[in-house]
């Protein structure tokens, strides 16, 4: 009976990976694959499962791996395995040790995102210099649900509810339609060993309280199949996004003025005519055409493009991620990454937005949400080290209203602390704050004075002391 079991689990594991290899068209015959092996469950049945496949799909293996150097001791001991599993099945290795931590710092991403990009950049550039045509990676349909019932939670759109996509250029995903559960029998079934990362029951990690937590629970309280309903659910949504986007191309083609090296310039008149969501998509092909990609693209990044056309003044100015900027610009919107914008920027501050109360702002263009309340002043104590996203003023010298803008050339202020006034861009400069932060801070001014550079510092002028009786609380949090 175990053996039956066993031979069952290994046969309904190989015709789902069979399947999706077919229905996505991954290989040809002869394709050079290189297979991403991190050595854990899901890398290893694929590696597995694509040898035993190779009868049926002549295709060349080769395995790749990346030390990322995140988990000392754990790192050494995947990439020493990976490198005996390569060698064991007489498989080319290719493996690199970068320390991610260090690209993070330097360009201020999350470990998870420093990872990925490193890892992606890793494999093609393997895959490139040792002419390998096709590169795969072990996601599953677990997965897949995970990040499409996350993007739900967000409030994504179609792109994003279309979870990850089963071919995307070189790399393709022959797990994508295979569950967890199937993967461990099949491994079990084959006795084929495997590593575990201790990082993936890190519940710190919103990914892992999604799967350990909020799956498990929609199973139990909701749905049985909930993991099966958002892929299904992905899938649709991914035809129809699919179909939309080939309808936005002749809507884009339509409102295109010129089409430059690192710049896009739309008519401003046919873009207001069009549907609001024709509007949406067609900013976010013309990012994409300008950057090549959407990753850091969010709802309020798309509206604060749409404000600038539609509110804005007729020579207008937007920051968006990736260093693009976007200007309006004599009836035409400019998409530009900021080294090649051939059109002279407006003087704009980006944004000027005024509070007449205590309360909370967003503002779009920088993907963020000030808010400002009153508390007791007996409440201060439990706050005061709440980090730098948050500050305390006395409400009585604060004046309402207050603007809240970007910074501009020439702005001074009397940082908490000193006796006189020094130039925010000084200031700036003394902490070491990257140029890019510097256009997207937000600064808060009652009156003339700044009274709170965000993230930073607040002025001397407004702090709490002895004879504060009530007490302002600002806070910057993310959109």
């Amino acid at each position: 009976m175990p053996t039956s079991r066993n031979g069952f689990s290994s046969f309904r594991f190989l015709r789902n990976l069979k399947e999706t290899i077919a229905q996505f068209a991954m290989f040809h015959p002869g394709d050079r694959v290189l297979v991403a092996l991190s050595g854990g469950p899901d890398s290893m049945a694929m590696l597995h499962g694509l040898l035993q496949l190779t009868p049926e799909f002549p295709i060349r293996l080769g395995v790749a791996h990346l030390n990322h150097q995140l988990r000392e001791a754990a790192s050494e001991r995947d990439a020493a395995f990976a490198a005996k599993t390569a060698a064991q099945l007489s498989l080319a290795f290719y493996s690199r040790s970068e320390d991610v931590s260090a690209y993070r710092r330097a360009f201020h991403l999350s470990p998870e995102e420093a990872a990925r990009e490193r890892r992606y950049a890793f494999l093609i550039q393997t895959a490139q210099k040792h002419g390998y045509g096709r590169i795969t990676v072990g996601h599953t349909a677990d997965d897949n649900a995970e990040l499409v019932l996350m993007h739900v939670l967000r409030g994504s759109g179609p792109k994003g509810l279309s979870g990850i996509p089963p071919v995307r250029g070189p790399i393709v995903r022959p797990l994508i339609q295979t569950t967890r559960k199937d993967i461990l029998a099949f491994l079990a079934a084959g006795g084929i060993p495997w590593v575990d990362d201790a990082s993936n029951r890190d519940e710190r990690l919103l990914r892992n309280r999604i799967r350990h937590r909020v799956i498990p629970y929609l199973e139990e309280m909701v749905h049985p199949a909930v993991s099966a309903s958002l892929n299904r659910m992905a899938a649709i949504m991914r035809d129809e996004d699919t179909w939309l986007d080939a309808r936005t191309e002749s809507m884009f083609n339509h409102c295109l003025v010129a089409r430059e090296a690192g710049s896009v310039r739309l008519t401003v008149d046919r873009l207001v005519k069009s549907h609001p969501g024709a509007q949406r998509r067609i900013v976010r092909r013309a990012v994409a055409v300008v950057t090549g990609r959407l990753r850091k693209l969010t709802y309020l990044h798309v509206e604060a493009v749409l404000k600038l056309i539609h509110e804005g003044p007729p020579r207008g100015h937007v920051d968006l991620p990736e260093g693009l900027q976007v200007d309006r610009h004599a009836g035409e919107i400019i998409f530009s990454k900021a080294t090649s914008c051939e059109h002279p920027r407006p003087q704009s501050r980006g944004f000027t937005y005024e509070l007449r109360k205590p309360g909370s702002l967003e503002i779009p263009e920088i993907g963020m949400i000030l808010k400002l309340s009153a508390i007791d002043r007996t409440a201060l104590p439990k706050f005061r080290f709440a980090g730098q996203q948050v500050a305390f003023f006395d409400t009585k010298k604060v004046c309402f209203p207050v603007t809240v803008r970007n910074a501009s050339p020439g702005d001074r202020f009397q940082p908490l602390g000193m006796t006189g006034t020094q130039k925010l861009s000084d200031y700036f400069i003394n902490h070491k704050v990257p140029l890019g932060d510097r256009r997207r801070c937000p600064v808060l001014v009652s009156g003339d004075t700044i009274v709170w550079v965000a993230g930073h510092r607040i002025a001397e002028t407004v702090k709490v002391d002895a004879s504060t009786r009530s007490v302002l609380r600002g806070e910057l949090l993310l959109a």
